[in-house]
């Protein structure tokens, strides 16, 4: 089993939408190195400071699985908002935005962990992994 790791760091903005209200369009063979179309209302996580994601690539003979990971602290309020069966839209400080998920199975599964802050003088917040394992990476979106 083969296994690669890529880090996109500098995670500006993250934003929500649930899978089923999305609309996408692929510009090529999905999975490729094709952007996609995402029409529809995302909700902005109100981020504190830089998230980050990590895409771990495991080949087992001609089939691969993607794993994607990302972590952020919010300030967004959680309670009563449920955050499964949605699609995450991730904007790096580069500028490049990719797709975490997609209109079906596999949904990203979300931890939370309320009210967390990394020290003293730190702003207080949610911290949220959201985690992706699917047979594409996470997917960039077109301009």
């Amino acid at each position: 089993m083969d296994c690669s790791k890529k880090h996109l760091p500098g995670v500006k903005y993250v934003e929500v939408a649930k899978a089923n209200q999305l609309q996408f369009n692929s510009i090529g063979e999905l999975g490729g190195n094709y952007p996609v179309e995402v029409t529809g209302e995302f909700k902005l996580l109100e981020p504190i400071g830089l998230g980050k994601l990590e895409v771990k690539e495991e080949s087992e003979g001609v089939s691969s699985v993607f794993t994607s990971t990302l972590t952020l602290k919010s300030r967004t309020n959680w309670i009563g908002y449920d955050l499964s069966k949605c699609v995450f839209k991730v904007t790096l400080v580069s500028g490049e935005t990719y797709i975490i998920g997609w209109n079906g199975r596999p949904y990203p599964l979300v931890t939370k962990v309320d009210k967390v802050s990394d020290s003293i003088t730190e702003s207080r917040g949610n911290r949220l992994t959201i985690v992706w394992k699917a047979q594409i990476p996470p997917l960039l979106e077109a301009d």
